[in-house]
């Protein structure tokens, strides 16, 4: 509910191209996919990146979608009841490294 209609509307535009089989949904799917190993579902990666969306900060430049590691962090910590498997699968399927991931 804390979400904007913007960040509501872009897991509609997410499920969309999932469901389209595009090239964007592909690689959704492929994050979703290498979740299931830990298990962690559709929903809830859909969720996380919606939870990215909403503590994502401009850069200096006044860019979106770079996120720190406190913004991963954050938005890993918005969903309850995840294992530390799944944080630390979470983390990394943002780009961050092993070496950094605080659920390892």
């Amino acid at each position: 509910q804390a979400a904007t209609d913007d960040q509501q509307e872009a897991v509609l535009k997410r499920l969309y191209n999932i469901a389209q089989d595009n090239a964007t949904g592909q690689k959704l799917k492929e994050k979703i996919e290498g979740g299931k190993s830990v298990g962690l579902d559709q929903t809830e990666y859909l969720l996380y990146t919606l939870a990215l969306s909403m503590v994502d900060q401009p850069t200096e430049s006044g860019k979106y979608g770079s996120y720190t590691n406190d913004e991963v962090e954050a938005a890993i910590l918005m969903l309850t009841g995840l294992s530390k498997a799944e944080k630390a699968y979470l983390w990394e399927a943002a780009g961050k490294t092993q070496k950094t991931n605080p659920w390892r």
